[in-house]
């Protein structure tokens, strides 16, 4: 399947579907606040403001992030779903402690095309509709 954009920034790529986007954090990284926010307008600016999606975290690289940042930035408020690929088990487990501080379902899945599946079945009233605001 091929990407509807892909947009390339000094710390991840973002991969554009109809429905979904698939981040890929580059090697290194911390990913902070201000990383998000500048995701977060970009697939704002893609999706439309206040508009629902599915998020596909694909974990291939060596980075780090603060799983409380979840609970403070309102660019997870629009996400139906996430989905986290990897196939190393420290990285699977890094995702299960985060499904505690993130309120939407979030799944861990060892393929990108598991992923894809999982956040094509998520209900399509959940995708690409506005918020109620």
């Amino acid at each position: 399947m091929k990407p509807l954009k892909i947009i390339k920034l000094n710390f991840c790529v973002l991969r554009f579907y109809d429905h979904f986007v698939i981040s890929e954090i580059h090697d290194g990284v911390n990913l902070t606040q201000e990383h998000i926010a500048q995701a977060h307008k970009i697939i704002t600016d893609f999706f439309g403001p206040a508009t629902y999606y599915g998020y596909i975290s694909l974990r291939i690289n060596d980075y780090s992030v603060n799983p409380t940042d979840y609970l403070s930035c309102p660019f997870y408020d629009y996400i139906a779903g996430m989905a986290v690929v990897s196939n190393r088990a420290i990285k699977r487990e890094a995702a299960q402690f985060e499904k505690a501080f993130f309120k939407k379902p979030l799944e861990v899945f060892f393929t990108l095309e598991e992923a894809i599946d999982w956040i094509k079945r998520l209900p399509k009233t959940d995708l690409n509709k506005k918020a109620d605001l």
